[in-house]
């Protein structure tokens, strides 16, 4: 773990010179607002992994998932994701459970749209195939009660 400065400067750098196309836990990403700026601006996403930086709060000082501040993330334009990281090494890390808190904590339309978020920020799949993924998904949504 480094400082929150190291962080910063780390990210700096893996948006401007390394041209990254995705962030992995970014825990200190919403103290940053130049950071947020430009990963809104370029489309950039975060890949969130709340389970497993609340499980390694030892190291990453994230006490509960409202420490990460992914509402605010959303808020600035940035493109969240949820993911599970490594599942196996902790329980209750899969995708599912990271959703069901992360939905606890800001509600179903907040997962309905971090769930559309992966879909767009997808490898590998053309934009005909991720729309049909995101109307898929969003009838999904509809069916099961999500709000739009």
């Amino acid at each position: 773990m480094v400082s929150e400065l190291e962080g910063k400067r780390n990210l700096y750098t893996a948006l401007v010179a390394l041209r990254a196309n995705g962030i992995g836990h970014g825990i200190h990403l919403h103290k940053f607002p130049d950071i947020l700026g430009l990963m809104a601006a370029w489309n950039i996403r975060h890949e969130s992994n709340p389970i497993s930086n609340v499980t390694c709060s030892s190291v990453t000082k994230v006490a509960n998932v409202a420490d990460l501040h992914l509402d605010e993330l959303m808020k600035a334009g940035v493109r969240v994701t949820i993911n599970a990281d490594d599942p196996a090494m902790w329980p209750n890390g899969d995708p599912a459970h990271n959703l069901y808190v992360v939905g606890k904590l800001y509600g179903d339309k907040f997962v309905g749209q971090v769930l559309l978020n992966a879909i767009d920020s997808a490898w590998g799949m053309s934009e005909v195939e991720k729309h049909k993924h995101q109307e898929l998904l969003t009838v999904n949504l509809k069916a099961n009660g999500f709000p739009q």
